[in-house]
């Protein structure tokens, strides 16, 4: 059954709530720096993305800041071109385009009978409950729900 932009089924392990999507990751890098920007200015991707700049080689974005990351469902394959957004000095920047990298939003599958929740294709496992309070025990615990990786 589709729900918004996700999914959601029966698989043989239990629902599977499927979101088909991926984030922007990570600081983009600049692939050309275009012209008459300013430090401060901000530019926005047909993602959802939004950076601000922060160092300039001349005219040019240098480095950028990310402000807000958005969301796709089809990852583009090369730079991303970015439009400013607002003007700090009097004239908005133009030709920006950033190398961007993406992370997959992963499945989430609770257990068939609800006695557990694996994240990012884990197999399900039930609350973690007496986990030692140490850097040790908490790795754990993650790893053992799928939020991190061993």
């Amino acid at each position: 059954m589709q729900v918004g932009y996700g999914k959601i089924d029966g698989s043989t392990g239990g629902l599977k709530l499927t979101a088909p999507y991926s984030i922007l990751s990570g600081t983009p890098t600049v692939s050309a720096g275009g012209t008459g920007w300013s430090v401060g200015e901000l530019a926005a991707d047909v993602y959802g993305n939004i950076v601000q700049v922060a160092t300039l080689s001349g005219s040019a974005v240098a480095t950028v800041t990310v402000v807000r990351r958005g969301w796709t469902d089809s990852v583009p394959g090369g730079a991303v071109a970015f439009t400013s957004v607002n003007s700090v000095s009097g004239t908005k920047g133009t030709g920006l385009t950033l190398t961007t990298a993406w992370s997959a939003v992963d499945d989430i599958t609770i257990g068939a009978s609800g006695d557990g929740i694996g994240f990012y294709g884990a197999t399900p496992v039930s609350k973690q409950t007496g986990v030692a309070v140490t850097s040790a025990g908490i790795h754990a615990a993650l790893v053992n729900l799928g939020l991190i990786a061993p």
